[in-house]
């Protein structure tokens, strides 16, 4: 990989600013650089979790009566619930920088809203769950989703990751 010297200047200079500061910098999860760990526990979120919808740009209407009988919700309520607004769906922007070039063509896929869900509020983007340990897209949900996120500073995401033991 070859490097420009304004772009080691800068790294040098934001690893020089982390040392004197005492910022520590963590690790990315082995999952976001790891295409078969990350594929291994998506699918392990899918089969175990209801991860999904397959394809969140259709209505999908079954996926989401399943998953509001699950939460003793309504159809509307789970639509809402997204890893978007998951308190473990990370896009923090050391996160961002973990997982490169993963939000590309995303537009181009997701040209309209997703059925129940307004791009203008959550954009369609990739964020790093830490309850299931994969890349996971914000329009999908789990049967584990919780309320209160997302997570966007890097100071939260470091506390995910060394609660939850991962390539710290």
């Amino acid at each position: 990989m070859k490097i420009s010297g304004l772009a080691l200047k800068k790294l040098i200079k934001e690893q020089l600013t982390d040392l004197s500061s005492g910022n520590e910098k963590i690790s990315c999860p082995s999952a976001t650089q790891d295409i078969k760990m990350n594929t291994d526990n998506r699918n392990a979120a899918r089969e175990n979790h209801s991860y999904g919808p397959l394809n969140p740009a259709k209505p999908s209407i079954e996926f989401w009566q399943s998953i509001a009988e699950k939460w003793n919700a309504t159809t509307d309520e789970a639509m809402s619930s997204r890893c978007a607004n998951c308190v473990a769906f990370d896009e923090s922007p050391r996160m961002k920088d973990c997982m490169p070039l993963v939000d590309e063509e995303l537009d181009r896929k997701f040209p309209d809203d997703v059925p129940g869900l307004d791009k203008s509020q959550h954009p369609i983007q990739f964020g790093y769950c830490w309850m299931h340990h994969f890349k996971c897209l914000s329009v999908r949900t789990c049967d584990t989703w919780a309320g209160g996120g997302p997570i966007t500073d890097n100071e939260t995401s470091n506390k995910w990751q060394t609660k939850t033991g991962v390539d710290t």
